[in-house]
C-alpha cells in the first residue's frame, strides 16, 4: 500500500470517470511528443500507455519502483520514459504538450515554467480550482490570466471533487488546458532582441512577468502607487501616465483595469 507523502502535496486521483475524462480531453498530438508530471499511483499514466507514448517525471522514488512493478505486470501498446526528477527542472530539446495532476502546492510554479519554456506547445492540467481560475480569467483580472493570455488561449474544463480522491485533499479541483498560439508568441518575443526566437520569446515572457509582479503587488491599489514602490519601474511611472491619457485612462485605474499590457509594456520599452 502506497502512503501520500503530505511533503510532496499527493493527492492520488483514483475516480475512473475522472481519469477517462482527463485521457479523453487531450488535443491531437501529432507530432508532439507527451510529457507528464508526477506518475502517482499509475492510473493516469497506464491510461495515456494506451494511446501514446509517454514520458514522466516523478521525484518520488518509491512511486517510480511501484510503476516498473505495474508496466512489468501490465503490458501497454506505447512505451513509458520514467525519469526520477525534479519537475522543476524539467528540459525538454523537443516540441511537447504537458498532462498533469500537479500538486497544489507547487502547481502555479510549475504551469508558469511550462507557460515560459517555448518547447512546450500547450497542457492539460489539474490544480486546485482557485488557480485554474486565475490562470482562466478573462481581461486582465490578475497577473496570471494575463501572462497566459499573453501567450496562448486557456480553457476552464471541468471540476474534479475531494472524492475522487485518495486521499482527498480539503479543496476542489479543477482541469483546465493552455494551448500556445504563434501569433502571440510573435508578439511577445518582440518586445526585445535576443538572436534566436525561442530565446526572444523566453525573454520577453519573463520581462512581462517581472513588470506585472510590480503592477499588481497590491491588487487593491491603484496601478501607479504600486509602480512607485517598485526599484525598477517608478522611474518610467511618468510614461505609464503618458500612456493612460492616450488610452483614455484615469490616473486612478487600477492594474486588473488595464486593457493591453503588451501593448502598454512595449511604449515602456520602445516608446
Amino acid at each position: 500500500m502506497v502512503v501520500a507523502k503530505k511533503s510532496l502535496g499527493q493527492h492520488f486521483l483514483t475516480d475512473e470517470s475522472f481519469l477517462d475524462r482527463i485521457v479523453n480531453a487531450l488535443p491531437p498530438l501529432n507530432p508532439l511528443k507527451l510529457i507528464e508530471i508526477g506518475v502517482g499511483l499509475g492510473d493516469l499514466t497506464l491510461k495515456l500507455l494506451d494511446r501514446y507514448p509517454l514520458k514522466t517525471y516523478e521525484i518520488d522514488s518509491s512511486l517510480c519502483e511501484k510503476m516498473r512493478s505495474k508496466l512489468k505486470a501490465q503490458k501497454k501498446p506505447f512505451a513509458l520514459e520514467l525519469v526520477e526528477k525534479d519537475a522543476l527542472f524539467l528540459k525538454e530539446e523537443e516540441p511537447y504538450f504537458l498532462i498533469s495532476n500537479l500538486p497544489y502546492y507547487i502547481a502555479t510554479r510549475l504551469v508558469l515554467n511550462a507557460l515560459k519554456d517555448p518547447k512546450c506547445r500547450g497542457l492539460l492540467v489539474m490544480t486546485q480550482k482557485e488557480v485554474a481560475l486565475k490562470f482562466c480569467a478573462k481581461d486582465s483580472q490578475n497577473a496570471l490570466s494575463v501572462l497566459t493570455q499573453a501567450i496562448g488561449n486557456a480553457t476552464l474544463l471541468f471540476d474534479v471533487p475531494s472524492s475522487a480522491f485518495s486521499p482527498p485533499p480539503k479543496v476542489f479541483s479543477s482541469v483546465f488546458e493552455v494551448v500556445k498560439e504563434p501569433l502571440k508568441e510573435k508578439a511577445l518575443a518582440s518586445l526585445l532582441q535576443a538572436p534566436f526566437f525561442e530565446e526572444a520569446l523566453q525573454k520577453g515572457f519573463e520581462t512581462l512577468e517581472d513588470f506585472l509582479k510590480a503592477c499588481f503587488s497590491s491588487p487593491r491599489k491603484t496601478l501607479s502607487n504600486n509602480l512607485k514602490k517598485s526599484i525598477s519601474y517608478r522611474e518610467k511611472l511618468d510614461k505609464v501616465l503618458g500612456f493612460l491619457a492616450l488610452e483614455n485612462q484615469p490616473t486612478s485605474v487600477r492594474a486588473s483595469e488595464i486593457k493591453d499590457y503588451l501593448k502598454l509594456l512595449e511604449y515602456l520599452l520602445k516608446g
